[in-house]
């Protein structure tokens, strides 16, 4: 949960600069949000260019501050907790004098735009109940966090429906006049967002008390998952996230005549996350799992931290071009958020192609292209196939083995060059061993029908059918590879043709 202890007092590096105040734990899934909702307010109280963009500057200054002034606050109340469970605190280098300037610079930083704009009473209001819950979370003798149920709403509410509500005030004390009416209700916009975010707040606190759960109980800190088993968690927290899916698409609903990208790009998040979900299918498949249940509740988070901003940003550049800059800076600042869904999203094209993974290990470099004349399939072309024949494999998981049932694996395949492979079925999971078959097979330029058929040695939940192409560069083509379960029954010889 923290960073590593430092008890000198020698200056921060750079890189310690960025993870000072824990940045990533908090700038990509809440002020991401928090822009977005901005920018969707800001088309609602159909708010002029210039000033939306002012107002968005606004929040994202806002919400870097009191983001770093509530995890400066954690820590530094932790620190007697965390000396005694052993667990590194970064606030442990600094005097107590030194934590205080953090804190203040953060706060007098936080609240530094109330002097150069005209602010409404509201505004600052909610940008004083921002702080005031930030410090009751972590601050003696209140310490929500600690409290159960009351630290999640604390929070949930603190770090997410507030900062919404202010993102919200911004844009519409930004309006060059309140004549003008908004587009849709607004009552139903806050309702809505309020909504969401409450979910999405609780959602994420529960997430990571549970992901926590073993250094909290080392420390003595007493949260709402150290106090009670993770069984008694799953069902709440489903309906949570389910009101939080909930929400958000009724919200999508609603803004869908003065953001109707944000429904296009939602749907279109749907199609790859299906993708991206059938491409590892073994991992989601096995929902009964505590690490699995928590991947699935945080599967929209990523669309709401990344994609949802963008989209926003660029709704709004469709009716002021100038905003495009902003959209070109969320790219910039959120890249981290970005390069592992453009990882997905080529795991999933390359699985919709092949029909399975393409595993490929480190230093190896291989790629699937689908082949559509004369006839389909798919080819593996490899650039390096690294020192093995398992550093480049074609996997289809997801294979729920029995132990005496008969199957037959049959493949249409061949290379553009003499080449050795292994095909077989093997376990997805320590020890990795073959499930009763497994063969070498020599290619060439001619295509080979190959049909083999064996009687698995035993149950197995996760386990795949792989071709393992490694260990030399060159191409592999695949028309066909299946495996079936067939009736039991005494087993032919084996059968090999070409064609």
């Amino acid at each position: 949960m923290s960073l590593e202890v430092q008890n000198d007092k020698s200056p921060i590096t750079a890189q310690e600069g960025r993870s000072f105040a824990r940045l990533g734990f908090w700038w990509f899934p809440k002020v991401g949000p928090a822009l977005a909702v901005g920018y969707c307010a800001a088309l609602v109280f159909r708010v002029p260019g210039w000033a939306t963009m002012r107002a968005i500057a606004t929040v994202a200054v806002v919400g870097l501050c009191a983001g770093a002034y509530g995890y400066l606050l954690n820590d530094i109340f932790d620190l007697d907790v965390d000396r005694r469970a052993g667990k590194p605190n970064r606030m442990a280098a600094f005097s107590p004098g030194q934590r205080f300037l953090f804190c203040a610079l953060a706060l007098g930083l936080g609240f530094a735009p109330v002097l150069f704009r005209a602010t409404s009473k509201t505004t600052v209001s909610l940008l004083a109940l921002e702080y005031l819950v930030l410090t009751v979370y972590s601050m003696p003798p209140f310490r929500l966090k600690g409290r159960g149920a009351l630290g999640l709403l604390c929070d949930a509410s603190g770090a997410h429906v507030v900062a919404n509500l202010y993102a919200i005030s911004v844009l519409a004390d930004a309006r060059t006049s309140t004549a003008n009416a908004p587009v849709l209700s607004t009552a139903v916009f806050i309702l809505l967002v309020c909504a969401w975010e409450l979910c999405l707040g609780l959602t994420g606190i529960l997430v990571h008390q549970v992901e926590d759960r073993e250094n909290d109980l080392r420390s003595g800190i007493h949260t709402f998952s150290t106090e009670r088993p993770f069984s008694a968690i799953r069902v709440p927290m489903s309906l949570i996230y389910l009101g939080e899916l909930v929400a958000f698409a009724s919200l999508c609903i609603v803004l869908r005549k003065v953001a109707p990208l944000v429904g296009i790009a939602m749907a279109f998040y749907v199609v790859l996350l299906g993708l991206k979900i059938w491409s590892r299918w073994q991992h989601y498949r096995n929902f009964g799992t505590e690490s699995t249940l928590m991947e699935w509740w945080l599967l929209s988070h990523v669309y709401y931290e990344a994609y949802f901003p963008l989209v926003a940003a660029l709704q709004c550049t469709l009716l002021h071009p100038q905003i495009s800059l902003f959209a070109v800076l969320h790219l910039m600042v959120f890249v981290q958020a970005f390069r592992p869904q453009l990882h997905d999203l080529r795991t999933a094209c390359s699985w919709f192609i092949l029909g399975g993974r393409l595993e490929i290990a480190e230093r190896s470099s291989a790629r699937v292209r689908a082949i559509l004349f004369p006839l389909p399939g798919r080819r593996i072309d490899i650039a390096d196939g690294g020192s093995g024949l398992w550093k480049v494999r074609a996997v289809r998981d997801g294979l729920s083995i029995r132990s005496h049932q008969q199957y037959v694996i049959r493949l249409k395949i061949r290379s553009d060059r003499p080449r050795e492979i292994v095909f077989g079925v093997w376990q997805d999971h320590p020890p990795w061993d073959d499930m009763g078959f497994c063969e070498p097979l020599r290619l060439s330029a001619a295509w080979q029908t190959i049909s083999r058929r064996f009687t698995a040695r035993a149950d197995d939940r996760q386990s795949y059918l792989g071709i393992w192409v490694g260990g030399m560069p060159g191409s592999v083509e695949l028309r066909r590879w299946s495996i079936r379960a067939v009736p039991p029954g005494p087993l032919p010889a084996w059968q090999e043709g070409s064609a």
